[in-house]
């Protein structure tokens, strides 16, 4: 592992998390308990942009893979 990297929680089956999913919940979490709402939206609209980031780079690296 080199150093500086960041390292993603790991499941049950050792498959690394989707940060996406993390920073979604928890701003459904903080949104649902009052808890720093400005922040939460901030999460929440993070989590949004990496997953739909995360979408496209699959979808892209599906369409190389086929050709």
């Amino acid at each position: 592992m080199q150093a500086g990297l960041p390292v993603l929680p790991l499941n049950r089956k050792g498959r690394a998390v989707n940060i996406w999913l993390i920073l979604i919940i928890v701003g459904v979490v903080m949104l649902i308990l009052g808890v720093a709402v400005e922040a939460a939206k901030v999460l929440l609209w993070i989590g949004i942009a990496v997953l739909v980031i995360s979408l496209i780079m699959s979808f892209v690296s599906r369409g190389r893979t086929r050709v």
